[in-house]
């Protein structure tokens, strides 16, 4: 009798230790690039060029939305000034509904996408967070408008080249959201001179 209690001690202490374990080793994955494991995903799915594009396309998309919100929320908490506080609830607003758009798109299409922010943005996020307050404001507004313009570029260029009816349409549709982001960004930042 006791040595089945004891082997069932041992049974337990070796699950409970396989499970933290894993749990940790489940962590340091999701730590991983969310982007990058779901740009290795698609380019195992699809087997031409084409598509390969519209699903990079897609992931990068969704990753910049994430990075947005996530600088946004960084703009909420940190700024005094009124103006950067409406531009990063617009910005959270807009690209919250825009992941929710792009999660349609890439089910129709079977792409994967990240499901989180970069890590380069959330370390970013953390180095705004300890700018001094004077210096926030156009730092931030640096940040989300480099942000937009690398955005721009892609979307401009997707809903000209993608393949993909749906991929395309949306991009173009998009874009013009990241535009007068952009120039809302742009006019605040010049006011700040």
């Amino acid at each position: 009798m006791k040595k089945v209690n004891i082997i069932m001690v041992i049974a337990a202490g070796f699950l409970l230790s396989t499970a933290v374990l894993n749990s940790c080793n489940a962590k340091d994955e999701k730590t991983d690039e969310s982007k990058e494991v779901a740009a290795e995903v698609n380019d195992k799915k699809f087997e031409n060029k084409a598509s390969e594009n519209d699903a990079q396309f897609v992931v990068d998309a969704m990753s910049a939305s994430f990075d947005e919100i996530r600088i946004a929320d960084v703009g909420l908490a940190k700024s005094k000034n009124a103006e950067v506080q409406k531009i990063a609830q617009q910005l959270k607003t807009d690209h919250s509904a825009m992941i929710t758009e792009l999660n349609g798109v890439a089910s129709k299409s079977a792409i994967t996408v990240p499901a989180i922010s970069s890590e380069d943005a959330s370390k970013f996020a953390t180095r705004l967070m300890e700018t001094d307050a004077k210096e926030f404001d156009k730092k931030w507004l640096d940040r989300v408008k480099e942000m937009n313009e690398a955005s721009l570029k892609k979307y401009d260029n997707a809903s000209k080249d993608a393949t993909d009816i749906n991929i395309k349409s949306w991009a173009a549709a998009t874009s013009v959201k990241i535009r007068s982001h952009l120039d809302i960004i742009r006019s605040t930042r010049d006011m700040m001179k």
